[in-house]
């Protein structure tokens, strides 16, 4: 990123920070799920399911993995995990942002703030 005239900078609110050195607009960036691991959003939003949900959350798992013939990849088993439980929700065939809308994840969970600190960090 140097020869393009970004700095990664150390960043204390977690994610990736890279600065412009010619003072144009920084560049965020944050890997999901966690920064750390390797995944995707539904990743993120298993992790943030709120206590109210687990129940449900549980048996959408359940029947994911008991399906008897799959037709995905491994590597995505939690978008049919959280996909299923979506789907079982109030709005049914909404997109992932109901997670939220409908607090569905907790958003006192440590995962949740995390994300957000490092979106006011980047924006603010």
């Amino acid at each position: 990123m140097a020869r393009c005239g970004f700095t990664l900078i150390p960043n204390p609110a977690g994610g990736i920070l890279f600065q412009h050195d010619d003072g144009l607009a920084d560049f965020g960036l944050w890997v999901m799920p966690n920064n750390r691991d390797e995944g995707m959003l539904e990743d993120w939003i298993k992790s943030c399911v709120h206590q109210d949900e687990h129940k449900l959350f549980a048996h959408a798992e359940t029947v994911v993995a008991t399906l008897p013939q799959t037709k995905f990849k491994l590597i995505h088993f939690s978008k049919a995990e959280v996909a299923t439980w979506m789907a079982w929700q109030k709005q049914p065939g909404h997109g992932l942002y109901r997670a939220v809308e409908d607090q569905l994840i907790d958003m006192d969970s440590a995962l949740f703030k995390e994300l957000c600190v490092w979106l006011t960090h980047i924006y603010s």
